[in-house]
């Protein structure tokens, strides 16, 4: 949950009506009942892909498309608006810029973002950004052409394509 007092209060009442009173919870117990009920949408699933694993990537996809909160283009925009962010900060980081200031630059101040960010700055490089757009621009693409029949396949390839192969995936046919 954000930090937020109101979202604090209804995630604990849901807990207190779904473990007896008296049960000592674990934290694994508290994330499966958040994890449950957490709205995802494509800039959580930029989070998820930060976490570094596909399985948890691919079930917030899949919650995204079954809530239908925008079709792979606008997935894929918003993705793409969140790696181009990243690019950003690695742009600023590499022109010396502290990561602070590179934050304030870029519009992140929240300090759950910005510690996402400094995730996603470990585990993607500037050039690793730079494929990735690619790889969804390729991915946006094949997507507008194919139809909605294709949608969700080519984003989960997109998903795995950018966190195990940080964009070096090709989707096209090479050229002869």
């Amino acid at each position: 949950i954000e930090n937020d007092t109101e979202e604090l209060e209804t995630a604990c009442s849901r807990l207190a009506l779904l473990f007896p009173a008296g049960k000592v919870l674990s934290s694994s117990d508290v994330e499966a009942v958040l994890s449950r009920n957490r709205q995802e949408d494509a800039f959580s699933l930029f989070a998820r892909m930060i976490s570094g694993e596909p399985e948890w990537a691919l079930e917030a996809l899949d919650t995204v498309l079954q809530d239908r909160q925008g079709g792979a283009v606008q997935i894929l925009a918003a993705l793409v608006w969140s790696f181009r962010r990243l690019l950003r900060l690695q742009r600023l980081a590499g022109e010396g810029e502290s990561f602070d200031t590179a934050c304030l630059k870029c519009g992140i101040r929240a300090r759950s973002l910005q510690a996402l960010h400094r995730g996603a700055m470990s585990r993607y490089s500037l050039e690793d950004c730079e494929r990735i757009i690619g790889l969804a621009s390729e991915v946006d693409g094949m997507v507008r052409s194919s139809g909605s029949g294709l949608e969700r396949t080519l984003l989960e390839l997109f998903v795995l394509g950018a966190m195990k192969e940080k964009g070096r995936l090709r989707l096209s046919a090479p050229a002869f």
